[in-house]
């Protein structure tokens, strides 16, 4: 019975609609569909975690268009290599985003606020960079990840290199390697210190193309829809409907089939259909963007 879902998730079908809604919603923050470009990016991020430190420590860059999935592969990284804290506290992947205005005060900043050591803003630049060492070295960081390294972008080259030129150090000195993860437009920031983006490898996330593999991916979704008549969401015409609404974007995906789901509980329809997608106020992102941009045109 309802071998269409996975076991946890055929249990919610006993619950009332709301409460099913609410399990639904609560799990979709933490899903991973495993797809083999999100595979490799874990494997190479094992490999850091796993590889002693060096004063040359491999860093990565995962990269794509927003809503493409690079945020569930750095949760599926996070969860697998989660902090410990005992008589040895490790924290062995550090997640932070990329400081509004790059500078080394700033990152160091961004470090200990991430890591929850106090520390006083009127404290030397000296005495931020000991404490941001002494407090890595103890926890045995492997692995930094900096999201939103696009938005280096947005200041001045120099800043951009002087920023670059910190993690380097950091690197060199706690063999600490870097993950960043950003749009395209990282790929460009990074090139702003030729040295530093010498020592990345780059790891393209692309859109989804509709094919065998995006339809393994909607029937890898289906098993996490808790809806008691399957919607074969695989079927060719199906899930060419759904690739044309989501535009190949991983995590437009997930919401669309998030919203859907939740219109077939309500109208207690319990599968996903072409007439339910007909019924869904759902506007792709590209057609979002455009909408936008015109009704700032307007406003100018």
């Amino acid at each position: 019975r309802h071998k269409h879902l996975s076991p946890e998730v055929a249990a919610w079908l006993d619950l009332a609609p709301q409460q099913r809604i609410q399990k639904l919603n609560a799990a979709q923050t933490g899903w991973f569909i495993s797809y083999p470009r999100a595979i490799d990016a874990l494997q190479r991020i094992n490999t850091i975690i796993a590889t002693p430190p060096s004063n040359r420590p491999r860093n990565l860059l995962i990269f794509g268009d927003p809503s493409i999935g690079k945020t569930q592969i750095i949760k599926a990284a996070l969860r697998s290599h989660p902090p410990v804290h005992d008589d040895r506290s490790r924290w062995p992947i550090l997640f932070i985003d990329a400081p509004p205005v790059p500078s080394e005060t700033t990152l160091y900043d961004e470090i200990l606020s991430t890591l929850n050591v106090p520390f006083r803003a009127q404290s030397s630049l000296s005495v931020r960079k000991n404490q941001v060492f002494t407090v890595l070295a103890e926890l045995k960081v492997r692995i930094i990840i900096i999201d939103e390294i696009h938005n280096l972008l947005t200041h001045r080259p120099a800043k951009q290199r002087d920023f670059l030129v910190v993690l380097k150090h950091m690197g060199n000195k706690l063999g600490v390697s870097f993950i960043a993860a950003g749009t395209p437009d990282a790929v460009v920031a990074l090139q702003s210190d030729r040295q530093m983006s010498s020592r990345f490898s780059f790891l393209p996330i692309p859109v989804w193309r509709y094919g065998r593999e995006f339809r393994q991916l909607l029937a890898a979704f289906e098993r996490l829809l808790p809806l008691s008549i399957p919607s074969d969401l695989a079927e060719s015409s199906l899930a060419a409907r759904l690739h044309d609404m989501s535009e190949g974007l991983l995590g437009e995906l997930a919401i669309l089939l998030v919203e859907a789901t939740t219109m077939a509980i309500e109208e207690n329809a319990e599968m996903i259909g072409h007439d339910l997608l007909n019924r869904l106020a759902w506007t792709p992102p590209s057609r979002r963007l455009m909408e936008a941009e015109r009704q700032l045109a307007r406003v100018r």
